[in-house]
C-alpha cells in the first residue's frame, strides 16, 4: 500500500499504510534505509563523473 492521494471519480481518496508489528516495521525500515544508501552511493558516483568531465573554455 502507498500513502498517496488519488482520485476515485471526484472523491479524494487517501491510501493508508498497513499497520504491522514492531518487528515487521523494523525490517521494512531497514530495507528502505538500504535502498536510500544505494541511491546516495549512486548519486555520489554520478556527481564524481560530472566533476571529472571536461570543462568548456570560457572566453
Amino acid at each position: 500500500m502507498s500513502n498517496v492521494l488519488g482520485r476515485r471519480g471526484q472523491e479524494m481518496v487517501m491510501h493508508r499504510n498497513a499497520v504491522v508489528s514492531r518487528d515487521d516495521w523494523f525490517e521494512a525500515h531497514r530495507r528502505h534505509l538500504e535502498r536510500e544508501k544505494e541511491l546516495t552511493r549512486f548519486r555520489d558516483c554520478v556527481a564524481a563523473e560530472r566533476r571529472r568531465a571536461p570543462a568548456a573554455a570560457t572566453l
